[in-house]
This record gives structure tokens, sequence and C-alpha cells, in this order.
């Protein structure tokens, strides 16, 4: 390297090796482009399918192809039917696991990380693993083309898809919409809390108490106590409205979906969501005490919840191939054996709202006049 000779050699050499670099990277991107037009798949082979390959005699690969594979297939579609039912991530998380069906990272294998304390064999389902396989897009054969780049687009795969690409859509937005990230002021364990049932005095939500020597559960009204009915009585009484409904002939002419007002809402949502989140922000700002950003928050916070409300019914009446699961004649059966967050998307596809009457001085004992029950327009 001290002499010109030496010197000329290094740069040469060095030009030559930057050169084959830059070809090699030409390569890779122009064959990488080359699948994505064709809608073949990167790396390994995604969980749901299985990889089979074509060889010559001397075992070069020369065609290969995705296939399903039955049972890891069966668990993606089953994640998808049951999110677009109305269950949470946490209830379809929590089934899997309860289920042993092993996750999709079981059999992988790490050679310079440990698994997590609480995961040793990499079995167990996250709801954020359940989140990743329910949005993925080649669940529905679909593939993105220039990820990342401003021409970035969905074309079609070569593969088999799992699910429908209207399936798929409806579960994206259902987990990316942002009134899932909406605070919760009761809880959706039960039938008619949060949003179905109504105090029939003040028009607050319903909560769940025991009250009395022999904690009885009782559907009370959250914000004031104005009425109170025994939990039991009031699901029978709805459970018998609703499953006549699901077992009537034209049970099925409910699930037409409403795009038009599916997107109003969304809107609505999402600008109230917007003047609360302003709010905020004049108060990290200085602007704004905390009394005013609670003025604010209450005063927006029930159009909030109503438009929140109004969505995931909207959402729900677009997924017939899931509820149509309890209409017929079986009606009764399937709605008793169906979780309460289907049966609650039930009760919001078919716009049903409850609301709990005073009942004055009538004496001990459940009056069925005293549970009102409203329909919605796809209800009737």
């Amino acid at each position: 390297m001290w002499t010109a000779h030496g010197q000329h050699m290094a740069r040469t050499m060095s030009g030559n090796g930057t050169f084959e670099s830059d070809i090699k990277s030409e390569r890779i991107r122009e064959a990488a482009e080359r699948r994505a037009e064709q809608g073949r798949m990167n790396g390994v082979c995604p969980y749901g399918w299985r990889r089979e390959y074509e060889r010559t005699a001397s075992g070069r690969v020369v065609e290969a192809r995705e296939v399903i594979d039955p049972e890891a297939a069966a668990v993606v579609v089953d994640i998808t039917r049951r999110l677009l039912a109305g269950e949470s991530l946490l209830a379809v998380t929590r089934s899997l696991n309860d289920r042993g069906v092993p996750s999709p990272g079981a059999e992988f294998t790490f050679r310079h990380k440990a698994r997590a304390i609480d995961n040793p064999n990499g079995a167990r389902w996250s709801k954020s693993s359940v989140k990743k396989l329910a949005l993925r897009e080649s669940n529905a054969g679909l593939r993105v083309f220039h990820k990342g780049e401003p021409d970035e687009r969905l074309i079609q795969g070569t593969w088999p898809a799992l699910v429908t690409e209207d399936e798929w859509g409806r579960v994206c937005t259902l987990l990316n919409s942002a009134s899932r990230k909406i605070a919760k002021p009761a809880s959706r364990q039960h039938l008619l809390t949060w949003g179905i049932g109504a105090c029939g005095v003040c028009g607050g939500y319903l909560r769940v108490a025991r009250k009395g020597a022999a904690k009885v559960p009782l559907y009370v009204c959250a914000e004031k106590g104005c009425t109170g009915r025994n939990q039991a009585k009031v699901d029978e009484l709805v459970t018998g409205i609703v499953v006549g409904r699901l077992s009537a002939p034209d049970a099925l002419a409910w699930l037409a979906g409403d795009e038009a007002a599916l997107d109003e809402a969304r809107g609505r949502a999402a600008a109230l969501q917007a003047r609360i989140g302003e709010a905020t922000d004049r108060f990290i700002t200085g602007r704004w005490t905390v009394e005013q950003v609670d003025q604010v928050t209450d005063a927006l916070r029930p159009e909030l919840l109503a438009a929140e409300a109004e969505v995931r019914r909207l959402l729900a009446s677009m997924d017939a191939g899931v509820l149509a699961d309890l209409a017929g004649p079986e009606a009764g059966a399937r709605w008793e054996a169906a979780a309460v967050t289907t049966r609650r998307a039930v009760l919001e596809v078919l716009g049903l709202r409850v609301r709990l009457l005073p009942t004055g001085r009538r004496g001990p004992g459940f009056d069925p006049e005293s549970v009102q029950v409203e329909w919605g327009s796809r209800g009737r």
C-alpha cells in the first residue's frame, strides 16, 4: 500500500467487490419483483399452508407451490369467524390456549435467544399473535405488491385462500377500528350492559350489581340508580323475544349490510374521538385545566359510545355467514350454546334496545310490562 501500483490494485479490487455486491442486489430485487408480479409468496410458507416441491431426478427444485394445511387452515378460519361474530381477541386467545391448539411459533427453533418464561415451548397464543394472524392479506389469497412504496397495492396470489376477501376486509376494519380503543365504562360480559340496555328514567347505561341479603344479581342504572330488575328474569324475557325472531322464516332478511350507514357512523365516531383528543392536547400544552377536559369528555362520551355501538352493529350486520348460523328452527339451542359476545352481536344487528321502566308500587315479583323492548329497522 506504500506504492502507487499497490494503491491502484486495492482501489480496483474494492471497486470490483462493490460492483459484484450491487449486481447481486439487483438480481435479488428483480427476482423478488418477478415473484410479486406472478403473485407468488416470499420467504417461508406461512401458517395455514404447506409447501410442496417438484424436483428433477437429481433433486433440483424446479417448481414450488403452496397447498392448504387442513388443520392449521381450520384454526385461521375459526379465528376469523369468531372475531366477526363479536368475540374479543382475549376470548379467542383464551379459547385457543384452553383447547391446546399449538401456535404458529411452536415449531420454531431459536439459536440465539430463549423462549419467554411463561411460554417455554412457544405453543401458547397471545393476543398480538392472534391479531397478526387475522390481519394477514394472505388469508384471502392476496399479497402486497411494492410494500412500503407509493404504488403499494394488493394483487391476487397463486395460493388457495382460506377466507373470502370480504371476510378478511371486515376483520381488518374491525381490528383496526379506532372505536376499539375507546375506554368502555361498563362490562361486556353481560347481555344488556354497555349500551344495549338503558334506564327508562334517565337513559343511562346499565350495570350488574348484587343487592339484598341473597345478593341476587340485578340490572341497575349505572349513573343514578333510577331503576333495577332481576338480571336472570330480564335475560330470559329478552332471550324469548330474540329466539322467536331468529326462528322466523324471514330471519335472514336483516343480515344485509349498509355500507353508507357504516361509513357515516365511522366518520361520526372519528370526529368525536378527534374532539376529545384535541381537548387532551390543550391540557398537555397548558391551555386547559383538568376540569375543562373532564367537562368536554363527559359531554361527548355519550355520543361517542352511541356512535361506536352503531359501528359495531353495522359491522356485525355485514357478516351474514357468521350470524346466519344462529337462525333457523334450532335457534333456541344455538343461542344457548353461543358466547355472550356473540349474543350481544346479534342484538346489535337487530338494533334491539331494552329499557327498564319504573314500576311504582306494584308489590313483589317480576313485571314483564316494566321492560320495554325496542327494535331497530332490521329487527322488525
